[in-house]
């Protein structure tokens, strides 16, 4: 679960450099610079092959995580995420993170989705 500490991270710290307070704005932004990076080793063989904005939806997708339990993985992300201001805001406003998940072999399992901060 290190790795998405580590993707809410460098997603938390992108969408702190946007002052925008259109939701959709946003979401490509922090797309847009995520993608200009990509891929990315987030380690532990994990690598962030895409990111794009679908709407209000901040979609990541991952390589070397297939088969995982995609609830637990929005589990994990939901924690890190809702302690975390920026991505408050941005669920607070309607936005949300997919995480697509996919193997080596390209098996790709459930996305794991965090839209809110409830329960």
């Amino acid at each position: 679960m290190r790795t998405f500490i580590l993707a809410a991270a460098i997603v938390a710290s992108t969408a702190a450099c946007s002052k925008s307070n259109d939701t959709e704005q946003r979401v490509r932004f922090v797309a847009a610079g995520l993608q200009a990076i990509t891929p990315k080793d987030m380690g532990h063989d994990v690598i962030l092959e895409s990111a794009k904005a679908d709407g209000k939806t901040l979609v990541l997708a991952l390589r070397g995580i297939g088969g995982s339990d995609a609830a637990a993985v929005s589990a994990s992300f939901k924690q890190t995420a809702c302690n975390d201001p920026n991505y408050r805001g941005l669920f607070d406003h309607g936005g949300a993170v997919r995480i697509e998940m996919s193997s080596y072999d390209g098996t790709e399992s459930p996305p794991a989705i965090v839209d809110n901060c409830d329960g």
